[in-house]
């Protein structure tokens, strides 16, 4: 179950019954499985029709969504999931120093 994670990272209120998934979690966890939500919604996604992401002002992202997007990145590679940034030339991941 992703909606959980995804309702943490969005900062959105969770039902009470499904709190208890994430409450007694540590944030590094926490962090983990809202990434992990994530590649798995956009994968799920793609599964049924092509997906691009587009990420602009990306030199602003905090570690976190850095993390998110190196995932993200990686989904490229097996999947119809693409990527645009403005600036963006060779390897994303380069940037990242996660080349």
């Amino acid at each position: 179950m992703v909606a959980p994670y995804l309702a943490w990272m969005l900062e959105v209120d969770l039902p009470e019954d499904q709190k208890d998934r994430i409450a007694y979690l540590d944030p590094a966890r926490l962090r983990m499985e809202g990434m992990r939500a994530t590649v798995e919604v956009l994968e799920a996604l793609v599964a049924v029709e092509p997906l691009v992401l587009f990420f602009e002002d990306f030199h602003w992202a905090d570690e976190a969504s850095i993390d998110v997007v190196t995932e993200l990145l990686r989904l490229t590679e097996r999947s119809s999931l693409e990527e645009s940034s403005p600036r963006c030339v060779g390897n994303p991941l380069a940037v990242f120093g996660r080349a």
